[in-house]
């Protein structure tokens, strides 16, 4: 049962516990009225968040929280995601159906989310901040209202880029001694992930850890997304040796007939040489060749890299904007890389 809150009286019909896999369907009705309200269409499966809740970094017990109205509808949710090895910035994922709202579920799941993260102090090092984080949607007022009542506050965001092709791109100009190939003529996955953990080394967020727990990870996540196409991995070649890598499938998470790009990266030592230009218009060459007219991705706002304007000049606009909150639940060090 909810607990009787401090500032809004909650009926104890109200009844909040951890998901179990048997709630799946009736979590995926919510997530498809969240991005109904949100997004206006999605192509996220069941599927998908079945694999979020058994991927090996999520607790399922400890990391999931469900709210069930009266009538047993469920009505809210809160599912958080941290980096096991040093879960020195957790993440959240919440939401309360629309006709649910201003009832104190929102913030019964956010004081939970805080109590749930305040656990990795036991954790982390003496020293290291511990700062939990969620994105919100930038149409969302009542989740920023919500959000900054409870102390987050925002200084960052996320994009959503696209760009619309009505004709075909303009092929790529390559430096000298480099070259384009697919991933399938590659075929090695560990350092298509080495690669990419060096070059996000340098982005918001990068927390080093061990490199065979986190690449165990990712061999789960590429396993598990129905969207990953791996003839659509473009890999940039100084030689034999893998410098760049435009990671592209062929619809997005919001749209079935827009390509995306799900990762994009070149090495700190290749940059700034026309390498990611070139890496990016292949890309989108290959998606138009293949059919695709929209092609989309996520950045960081204020990305360290420069990768924002590398895209603008390729014709890419701003589509969507997400807000970065966060809370400082105990200061510190910074154990992640911030800029």
């Amino acid at each position: 049962m909810l607990p009787k809150h401090p500032h809004i009286e909650l009926d104890y019909a109200f009844t909040i516990r951890h998901a179990e896999l048997e709630d799946i369907s009736i979590f995926y009705q919510l997530v498809k009225v969240l991005d109904a309200e949100l997004y206006g269409q999605t192509t996220t499966t069941q599927g998908e968040l079945l694999a979020e809740w058994q991927a090996p970094e999520f607790d399922i017990a400890r990391d999931s929280r469900l709210v069930f109205a009266p009538n047993g509808n469920l009505i809210g949710f809160s599912m958080l995601h941290e980096n096991k090895d040093m879960p020195v910035r957790p993440d959240i994922w919440s939401y309360v159906h629309p006709e649910w709202r201003r009832l104190g579920v929102g913030t019964a799941l956010l004081e939970w989310a805080q109590k749930r993260a305040k656990e990795n102090i036991a954790l982390i090092p003496e020293d290291a901040r511990l700062t939990l984080t969620t994105h919100v949607y930038h149409t969302d007022n009542s989740a920023k209202e919500l959000l900054e009542s409870l102390g987050f506050a925002t200084h960052r965001g996320r994009v959503n880029m696209i760009i619309e092709m009505n004709e075909p791109p303009q092929q790529p100009t390559l430096p000298d001694g480099i070259r384009i190939i697919h991933y399938p003529e590659f075929n090695n996955l560990r350092e298509v992930y080495r690669v990419f953990r060096e070059a996000f080394r340098d982005h918001r967020g990068f927390i080093d850890t061990d490199f065979d727990k986190a690449f165990a990870n990712y061999q789960y996540d590429i396993a598990h997304d129905p969207r990953m196409t791996q003839d659509t991995w473009y890999l940039a070649m100084d030689g034999d040796k893998l410098i760049g890598f435009s990671l592209c499938a062929m619809s997005a998470w919001d749209d079935p007939h827009k390509g995306w790009i799900e990762d994009f990266g070149v090495l700190r030592d290749y940059r700034k040489c026309g390498i990611g230009k070139a890496l990016l218009a292949h890309s989108l060459c290959d998606l138009y060749a293949r059919g695709l007219r929209k092609v989309g991705l996520n950045a960081d706002a204020s990305n360290l890299t420069g990768a924002i304007r590398l895209y603008e000049n390729a014709g890419m606009r701003v589509f969507r904007r997400w807000f970065i909150y966060e809370k400082v639940l105990r200061d510190g060090v910074e154990y992640s890389n911030q800029g």
